[in-house]
């Protein structure tokens, strides 16, 4: 909203100076005085992400958070705490996230910024008792091999 005076062509005689003046200080006070000031932001929501929500049985994965504004961009955010609501199955480091599976099941990994948290689930799987780890083919010769993992 603007409030200047609509521009007029004046022949200055005495006085039409300062009236001048004047105006030119009321447009200008006028305007600044309706200036909309950008809203603060505010932190609204946690976004937590899983590196992989689904592991086996002594395998490692992560988490992370952004802090969210009301617009959900991100914003700078202070430190984040990690926590497990079961850590019988997925335990994890509350400043680093991240994350070991002891069993099997599923656990909630929350996420923690100046008072507001997010979650995700991760599910922990058992391990099969023999797993092929690793195969080095040589394609028809001889000399291929095929490694094993005894879990």
């Amino acid at each position: 909203m603007n409030h200047t005076l609509p521009a007029r062509r004046y022949v200055l005689g005495r006085g039409t100076l300062a009236a001048a003046l004047v105006s030119l200080a009321l447009s200008t006070a006028c305007s600044d005085a309706y200036k909309v000031s950008s809203p603060t932001r505010a932190l609204t929501t946690v976004d937590v992400t899983l590196e992989s929500s689904s592991i086996e049985v002594g395998q490692f994965t992560s988490a992370s958070a952004v802090a969210l504004d009301q617009y959900a961009e991100p914003i700078p955010a202070s430190s984040v705490t990690f926590a497990s609501n079961n850590p019988e199955v997925a335990g994890i480091s509350p400043t680093t996230g991240k994350i070991f599976a002891v069993a099997p099941g599923t656990a909630e990994i929350f996420a923690t910024i100046s008072g507001r948290s997010g979650q995700r689930t991760i599910t922990v799987h058992t391990a099969p008792a023999i797993k092929i780890n690793e195969v080095k083919s040589n394609g028809d010769a001889p000399g291929g091999w095929v490694e094993l993992l005894n879990t």
